[in-house]
């Protein structure tokens, strides 16, 4: 019978490679809020990130509807 992803043997990898990723996430999001906070001091930058997220929200809309 072949190990699944649900054997205990494999929980273990799993929960680890979980933890791992969530760390190298926040880790991540952390240094690219410090690397764009000079950028995001302007009010300027936070229109047009605002925008870019409209944009894509009301794309994903229209591809839902259609």
């Amino acid at each position: 019978m072949p190990a699944t992803a649900a054997s205990p043997d494999r929980r273990w990898w799993f929960a680890a490679g979980a933890g791992l990723g969530s760390i190298a996430w926040f880790g991540a999001l952390g240094a690219g809020a410090r690397l764009l906070a000079p950028v995001f001091a302007r009010p300027g930058s936070w229109r047009m990130f605002d925008g870019g997220i409209a944009l894509v929200m009301v794309t994903l809309a229209v591809m839902l509807v259609v």
